[in-house]
């Protein structure tokens, strides 16, 4: 069993436009960069928990509910709000209820938290942004500023309402728009006259699920989509058997096709039906499996070999063909489906690829 690509796994290396693996067969460690691409800063959870600003072009590691580091991919999505911390800006009406600037450590670690603090009951502060027609998600950070919890809300206008009970710790509250014919809006609600609340990073964005925080100071901004692609060479691949391992969470259960694959030819993908994990071989084997949740991290594993296809997940083998031939040419592993179309997004804590077809036994040790 030789294991000529590691990437991950709590080992993470990151420059502008590359982030490595490694290959570490005969405890040799060999540079095998991604090419990273992103024209435009975008920011993360770094290891401390707080939110950090990456580069253009620099990849980024980030550690929201996780210790170990994920890389994240994520699409292009633009903050339709212009002062996305500015909540003392008269772009927001605010309806019984008054908001002071800068007063308290906001989750990036500086004095610029705003207060908002009720006046009457069904306090609010609101900003309408955009067009009516589009799927849109709302998201804002909310800390309790009196010590004890407080009740709210964040809603479009009284459609998809979420409630949330803010507490002496950062949340990020956020819900997503499907009365379509609503023109988007972020509000936020106290619910009890005299309760107050710290407020950051308004975001409003087109999209059916919420993504990572892009400031605005005056204007719409826009984060462009992650592009990470051609790590590998053709010593590290094997033609004829091998095992591509995962270990990757979805942005969203949203039926889109993200693949991740050696030249499109082996490929783990989701696609267009809920929670759904794909093996593929252009040689003829395809294996389609059904997982509990694709926003979960999963230990995926798919072994290929002639007449001998097989797809593990969580240390169970979820599935099998005998049917089908392996494919040439296997070169450069790539966070789409080959040729530059169904892109992955999402989160990745490691990838490993083996040059051999593993026993049973290590496909269930690696994915359990």
């Amino acid at each position: 069993m030789a294991n000529t690509f590691k990437f991950g796994n709590k080992n993470w290396a990151v420059k502008k436009d590359s982030v490595l693996a490694y290959n570490d067969e005969n405890n040799n460690f060999k540079p095998l960069p991604f090419d990273f691409t992103r024209d435009s800063i975008a920011t993360y959870v770094d290891s401390d928990g707080l939110i950090k600003t990456a580069v253009q072009g620099e990849a980024r590691i980030d550690y929201l509910d996780n210790a170990n580091g994920h890389l994240l991919l994520e699409p292009a999505r633009t903050n339709l709000l212009p002062y996305s911390n500015d909540f003392t800006n008269g772009a927001y009406s605010k309806t019984r209820c008054t908001v002071t600037s800068n007063q308290a450590i906001s989750p990036d670690g500086t004095q610029n938290a705003d207060l908002m603090t009720a006046t009457g009951d069904d306090a609010r502060l609101e900003d309408t942004v955009g067009t009516a027609g589009q799927s849109t998600s709302m998201s804002l950070y909310v800390k309790s500023a009196t010590g004890s919890d407080v009740d709210g809300q964040i809603d479009f206008s009284g459609a998809n309402i979420v409630t949330f009970t803010a507490t002496n710790e950062w949340q990020r509250i956020d819900t997503t728009l499907t009365t379509l014919t609503i023109i988007p809006r972020l509000r936020v609600r106290i619910t009890n006259d005299g309760d107050s609340l710290y407020i950051f990073g308004g975001q409003v964005e087109y999209g059916s699920y919420p993504t990572s925080y892009i400031p605005t100071e005056g204007e719409i901004k826009t984060r462009v989509a992650d592009a990470c692609n051609g790590a590998g060479n053709s010593e590290v691949f094997n033609d004829s058997e091998g095992v591509l391992f995962a270990e990757i969470s979805a942005l969203a259960n949203d039926l889109t096709y993200r693949s991740i694959s050696i030249n499109g030819y082996i490929s783990l993908f989701y696609n267009n039906v809920s929670n759904t994990i794909v093996g593929n071989s252009t040689g003829g084997a395809l294996i389609i499996e059904q997982l509990s949740d694709i926003t979960s991290f999963n230990k995926i594993a798919f072994k290929y070999k002639a007449n001998d296809f097989a797809l593990w997940v969580n240390g169970v083998e979820l599935g099998t063909d005998t049917s089908g031939t392996t494919s040439n040419s296997l070169i450069t592993l790539n966070y789409d489906n080959g040729s530059g179309g169904s892109k992955w997004y999402g989160s990745t804590k490691q990838i490993q690829y083996f040059d051999t077809a593993l026993t049973d036994a290590e496909l269930a040790a690696l994915t359990t």
